[in-house]
């Protein structure tokens, strides 16, 4: 029974946490769901998971890459490898490296090395970014998961735009070619074609670069994207300013102005102002220009400055000017400050991480030893369980074989004594001259007062006082009932009773069974009235 309740303490356990890490997978299941239209309640999904060093190592690799998705759909970066990175080697690792034929797993490493590629970007380690992002869209393609493939090509295409622009160029037709294969979502298309546009652009192929922008603003027409359209007009204002069509390119830079959202206001006053440059219209830009001073980041304060620089020159501002190049200057060492703040925070961060990865890793392994102690003591306990068990087991049966045994001694004394009994029965009866008269076959006319008085007192010797228990037990026996039963303990048969009464055998029967039914209360006919007073005694 023990052993039979440690192992069912063991399945329960087993089933409790089973379950718990069941729960949590569901929520996995539902937060992939959510994934990419409602990040936000993906999110709060995740975040019921708890501590994911909890899980199993498969639900913790899936956690790691939906938790960096919500993140980065919601952030739009990639800032934390930890869990990334754990995902990227369970993956790489269950999937042999993308040689496996399951499509669940290849498209989770496709998207586990996407995401590792555009960690390794905001790491400044582009060869190593570049190699998993090539690796997300080859595996990516087999699995079917042309999302991911065609987020992979864009990125690549914006690493390549100001290093590699044909590069660029292939990657963005690519993202545009896998984009058609996925889920359609028109924002992300037009984002796509004027992405292209740039990456043309930037090459110097100006005809590709206008057609490309001329799509973005037909389809944001149809769409009635008015903020994709002011994109797609700003673009072709840029496109037309390479070009050498400063007017043209002024009538653009104005109808983009028409629609314009908060991200790109500066930069659309920023184009207006340089075609109005271009087209030495010097008083508007420096107006324009003047505004954009107030910018936040220092950035864009150096590029508005040099070229305000360029509007106090032709006005022959030599004060305006002098301020211009200081405020200018001042722009750049805030940039270089703040870039020295950035390394500092960068390698601060990564301190930070590796201290963090280095605690996860230690608390890792400080729950395996404390899970593998938990084992160790379980399986010693259900050893000594079963060792227990048998113990009391064959102690059981040795006390029982020992008790077996007493029995069997204890038997065979009382057989012994009941032998000697016999014999001291015997004998007496052998010596008692009335019991001997009656079995030489004297009749009841020969048997006087005095010889049942002696048979009496010979059968309470021998038989432990059976008649006086009779008399006791039955006070209203009558002489004759009393007489009938001391022959039957005397041990005659039926035949010698009806010889001793001078009757047959069936008025003995019958005398017998009124004798058990009257006095004894019995009317089963297996038993004797023999019997009846061997208990008795």
């Amino acid at each position: 029974p023990l052993f039979r309740r440690g192992i069912g303490g063991g399945f329960f356990l087993f089933f409790i946490l089973s379950c718990g890490d069941g729960e949590r997978a569901s929520y996995l299941r539902q937060a992939e769901a959510q994934l990419p239209e409602h990040p936000d309640s993906a999110q709060t999904l995740l975040n019921r998971v708890g501590n994911p060093y909890e899980l199993s190592d498969d639900n913790r690799a899936y956690y790691g890459l939906l938790r960096t998705w919500t993140d980065n759909l919601l952030t739009s970066s990639v800032n934390s490898d930890t869990l990334l990175r754990d995902s990227y080697l369970y993956y790489n690792k269950v999937s042999e490296g993308g040689e496996t034929s399951d499509s669940v797993l290849l498209r989770r490493y496709a998207q586990s090395c996407y995401l590792m590629g555009r960690y390794y970007v905001s790491a400044d380690s582009t060869k190593q970014a570049e190699d998993l992002l090539r690796r997300a869209t080859v595996l990516a393609d087999r699995a079917h998961d042309y999302r991911t493939t065609y987020l992979a090509y864009s990125y690549m295409s914006e690493m390549f735009k100001l290093t590699n622009p044909n590069e660029a160029i292939d990657m963005a037709l690519n993202s545009l070619k896998y984009y058609t294969k996925s889920a359609k979502n028109t924002n992300n298309y037009l984002s796509l074609l004027g992405q292209t546009s740039e990456c043309y652009l930037i090459s110097g192929n100006y005809d590709s670069a206008y057609s490309y922008a001329g799509k973005m603003y037909d389809v944001s027409m149809v769409e009635k994207n008015l903020i994709k359209q002011g994109s797609a007009l700003r673009m072709k204002a840029a496109i037309e300013l390479e070009r050498g069509n400063k007017e043209r390119a002024l009538e653009l830079a104005k109808r983009g102005m028409l629609h314009v959202d908060e991200t790109m206001t500066f930069y659309a006053k920023y184009l207006l102002a340089d075609c109005y440059l271009r087209c030495d219209s010097f008083s508007k830009a420096g107006a324009i220009l003047t505004e954009l001073t107030q910018s936040a980041t220092p950035e864009n304060r150096f590029i508005v400055f040099h070229q305000l620089a360029h509007v106090y020159s032709h006005n022959q501002d030599a004060a305006s000017l002098l301020n211009c190049h200081d405020s200018c200057f001042d722009a750049a060492e805030q940039m270089y400050f703040e870039a020295l703040d950035l390394k500092d925070s960068y390698y601060h961060d990564v301190i930070q991480k590796e201290k963090q990865t280095e605690q996860l890793k230690y608390e890792k392994r400080e729950q395996k030893r404390g899970i593998w102690v938990a084992i160790i003591i379980a399986i010693l306990l259900l050893i000594a369980i079963i060792g227990l068990t048998l113990f009391m087991r064959n102690r059981i049966k040795l006390l029982s074989l020992q008790r077996l045994n007493e029995l069997r001694t204890h038997r065979r004394e009382i057989e012994q004594k009941a032998h000697k009994i016999d014999i001291m029965q015997e004998q007496l009866f052998n010596q008692s001259p009335v019991i001997t008269k009656i079995r030489k076959g004297c009749t009841a006319q020969d048997m006087g007062e005095e010889d049942w008085l002696a048979l009496q007192q010979d059968l309470d010797s021998v038989f432990n006082g059976v008649v006086s228990c009779l008399q006791h037990h039955e006070p209203h026996l009558t002489q004759e009932q009393m007489e009938l039963c001391m022959l039957n303990r005397v041990g005659l048969s039926r035949k010698e009773i009806a010889h001793f009464y001078h009757v047959t055998a069936d008025a003995v029967k019958v005398r017998n069974r009124k004798l058990k039914r009257d006095v004894f209360g019995i009317s089963d006919s297996s038993i004797s009235i023999l019997q009846i007073l061997e208990e008795l005694s």
